[in-house]
């Protein structure tokens, strides 16, 4: 992440930034992401939607088509023994982050709060 968008963020230029940016900042900061989605206004998420959800959200289709692919899925899945991977919770650390950056983004979150 650059330097310069936590700079920017620092100086409130971004008034909400995004679940993916507080998500990265969390886990280089090592934070807690449920605490910045919250302080950002966000509800943290609990994971991925599930399969028909998710059609619906991305495609333009009745209930009884998402219905009926969940059901093809979920046969293909058994036949195939595809099983769910569990959500990750933060995304891994980025090894470049300046560490009196990170220390600053601390103290203003810590400050936020």
């Amino acid at each position: 992440m650059h330097h310069g968008y936590i700079s920017r963020l620092e100086a409130d230029d971004y008034h909400q930034p995004s679940p993916e940016k507080l998500q990265r900042i969390a886990a280089i900061l090592e934070l807690n992401y449920d605490d910045l989605f919250a302080i950002a206004g966000y509800h943290a998420p609990e994971g991925l939607p599930s399969f028909v959800p998710y059609l619906r959200a991305k495609y333009q289709m009745t209930d009884l088509d998402a219905r009926q692919l969940d059901g093809y899925f979920r046969r293909y899945q058994r036949q195939h023994g595809i099983v769910e991977r569990e959500s990750p919770r933060a995304a891994e650390p980025d090894d470049h982050i300046d560490k009196k950056l990170a220390k600053d983004i601390k103290a203003t979150l810590r400050d936020m709060s």
